[in-house]
């Protein structure tokens, strides 16, 4: 290489090069990038002006020196190392030391090789650890479980926290497939929808329940995402959480949702659900079934002289007697209060009535409770399908005419007769009533108004549909159920669904923000005249779909039918909001509700009754906003009454109520609520200032 050459390489050199005395470690060529890596000049370092003990950082210059005299000693010796300078303008930069001697003929030791600039590199580096130990500690903090798997499955990495959620230290997991730790019984459609999520390029979420080391399975919460190099998926994350308890207030929910809370019978829900399952088996079969209904005598008296508490006692004891005496196949239900119901498939009406007399037998006598001696006795009534009525309503009231009428006779057990009843001709007249009233829209509306909590706004109300029978105004919930019963509902249901939309019109001309939310059947929401009604007044009459909420009862959603679900996502897609109503937290209500997307749940007032004296409606309540949050839409109470009610439910993220504490249901002229009515609202929903007493 000709000296211009060496010349040109040296000062376009990425880094410095240099050769040196090995004895007194100063330069004699030096080139490259000096000045951009030391901030001196090569000429003072030439000149001496600037030593390795004044360039090097104090904490490095004794490895330095060390290697240095591993030159001196060994000829062969080759250096790479390294270390910290201190620049002429300040601070310190890593360079790297790459080095050999280069000795001469005459006995001179010298030294030649590269200084490189690697500061970039080690900031790099120091900031890589930093990160790793930042993340090293989130993941030691963490509660949820993260892990990494292959895409066979295998535990490639699983954060500490599974130690606390699944009882295993990260070692025992790492290697094994994760499949082995899931119940069988959630692995396939675990599978199912991993496959399906892969093949769509999404991520999703599923629940599932996962063994504990020690043998217990723990109900885990997982999204699940693939991390790709490409369009090639490489790998598995699987974020996870422990929802047990959420689980377990859940399934207490459900229990309760079809249990009384007393007895722990079935209630009047559950024997309903039943009771229709079995009378649809009945119809097909040419089967009977029989329906029986019970009622403690003098029960009253025992409440009112004993107290409440031994009135308790003395129905569960009752529950458990009346239990001992059922056949396989047979329901018990507590109605409420004394009352309970008895389903019977396969029975006719003598077998029903030798039951009836078994079981009245049972209860008859003297009962001991808390040292007091109490004589007991049981009326029961009973109806047969398919003679005494079609369904479960018309059983149930027909089993009930019997119950009084043995209750009256002295006679303990009676079936019923058609003749003897005293409600057959009023309930006659009352559905040609109600068929006269379809056909001259004789309904209107009374409006009950929902208060936002976070604000104390009035904005919507509920439209409660009203009958004009005679002169009198009837609520729905006593004209609805013979409707059903004789088939009226779905033209019931046409006439409000009208009424509520050109409400919400006149609203809107008037420049009113009120918005309207109407509880409908699901049947009468997939009828093709809804839609295109709905769709004629946003075209032409201005109607803003978003302010109509309509409702559908859990039951509806429980049973429906694609069609209409295809529906409610039709209104959903127009603008209308959808909100389920009297929400139970159904497990087969819940698995349908992922798939529908509900604006609002209303829960129902039989869990707000007893908010402020009961804890366990409380965890009930709280377990049920928690729900319907997870759920994504926003939680009505109904049902409120006392301010007491009214704070709780705010306090515990509940985002509407309903009831009579607002308004009772009224006119159109009428159902806001007053300036006075809301300032005391408003006033019972503002913070709780301390006492300037303390």
């Amino acid at each position: 290489m000709t000296a211009e050459r060496y010349q040109l390489f040296v000062e376009n050199f990425q880094g410095i090069a240099f050769q040196g005395d090995l004895d007194t470690l100063r330069p004699i060529l030096l080139g490259g990038q000096v000045r951009q890596i030391t901030g001196y000049e090569p000429e003072e370092f030439l000149a001496g002006q600037v030593g390795l003990s004044r360039l090097l950082a104090r904490r490095d210059l004794p490895r330095v020196r060390q290697e240095m005299t591993r030159l001196l000693q060994d000829s062969e010796h080759f250096t790479d190392i390294e270390f910290r300078i201190r620049p002429k303008g300040g601070g310190e930069r890593w360079v790297r030391l790459v080095a050999a001697r280069a000795d001469t003929a005459r006995s001179h030791r010298f030294i030649q090789g590269a200084i490189y600039d690697i500061h970039g590199r080690k900031e790099a580096e120091a900031a890589l650890r930093r990160s790793e130990q930042t993340l090293r500690q989130i993941t030691d903090a963490m509660t949820d479980m993260v892990m990494l798997l292959d895409l066979d499955g295998v535990v490639q990495y699983v954060t500490p926290s599974v130690k606390a959620m699944l009882g295993y230290e990260q070692h025992e997991l790492v290697g094994r497939r994760a499949d082995l730790l899931v119940d069988p019984a959630d692995l396939s459609e675990l599978e199912q929808q991993g496959r399906q999520a892969q093949a769509e390029g999404r991520s999703y979420k599923v629940e599932y329940r996962c063994r504990h080391k020690e043998g217990r399975y723990v109900w885990l919460e997982a999204t699940v995402d693939f991390v790709h190099e490409g369009d090639r998926p490489v790998s598995v994350v699987v974020g996870a959480r422990d929802i047990s308890e959420r689980r377990r207030q859940r399934a207490h929910v459900e229990f309760m949702a079809f249990h009384d809370e007393l007895t722990r019978l079935p209630n009047r829900r559950a024997l309903k659900q039943q009771a229709e399952q079995a009378l649809e088996i009945a119809r097909t079969s040419g089967q009977p079934l029989a329906l029986l209904y019970f009622d403690l005598d003098n029960f009253k008296a025992i409440n009112d002289t004993l107290g409440h508490d031994v009135g308790d006692e003395l129905l569960v004891e009752l529950a458990a007697i009346l239990s001992q005496q059922l056949r396989s196949g047979d329901l018990l239900a507590r109605l409420g209060g004394d009352e309970f119901a008895c389903l019977l498939p396969g029975t006719d009406p003598e077998q029903a009535r030798q039951v009836a007399i078994r079981m009245s037998r049972a209860v008859r006598g003297t009962f001991t409770l808390r040292e007091q001696e109490i004589a007991l006795g049981m009326s029961v009534g009973v109806a047969c399908f398919p003679h005494d009525g079609q369904s479960f309503v018309e059983l149930l009231k027909a089993s009930d005419i019997a119950m009084y009428q043995a209750k009256e006779s002295g006679s303990r057990v009676m079936v019923y007769e058609a003749g003897k009843s005293p409600y057959t001709y009023e309930r006659l007249r009352l559905e040609a009533g109600l068929r006269e009233a379809v056909e001259q829209h004789a309904f209107e509306f009374y409006y009950q108004p929902f208060l936002r909590l976070a604000d104390g706004v009035v904005d919507e109300a509920e439209a409660l549909l009203r009958w004009r029978n005679r002169g009198q105004l009837v609520n729905a919930a006593d004209f609805i159920p013979l409707a059903e019963e004789i088939g009226l509902i779905g033209r019931i249901d046409q006439a409000a669904f009208s009424l509520a939309l050109w409400q919400l019109v006149r609203w809107q001309q008037q420049g009113l923000p009120y918005r309207l939310s109407l509880n409908i059947s699901a049947q009468s929401v997939a009828r093709k005249g809804a839609l295109t009604e709905l769709n004629h007044l946003v075209q032409h009459g201005g109607l803003e779909p978003h302010r109509l909420t309509l409702e559908i009862t859990e039951s509806a959603l429980l049973h429906d039918s694609e069609e209409v679900r295809s529906a409610l996502l039709e209104l959903k897609a127009l603008g209308v909001r959808l909100a389920m109503d009297d929400f139970g937290s159904g497990y087969a209500s819940l698995a349908y509700l992922r798939r529908l997307p509900l604006d609002r749940i209303k829960i129902d007032r039989s869990f707000i009754t007893h908010l402020g004296s009961s804890r366990r409606d409380e965890k009930l309540v709280r377990a049920a906003i928690d729900l319907g949050h997870s759920l994504e839409a926003e939680v009505l109470a109904e049902g409120v009454e006392t301010f007491e009610q009214l704070r709780w439910l705010r306090e515990n993220g509940c985002d509407l109520v309903q009831g009579n504490l607002i308004n009772l249901p009224a006119s159109l002229e009428t159902w806001y609520p007053s300036q006075a009515v809301l300032g005391r609202l408003q006033l019972a929903l503002a913070p709780r200032r301390p006492s300037p007493m303390g």
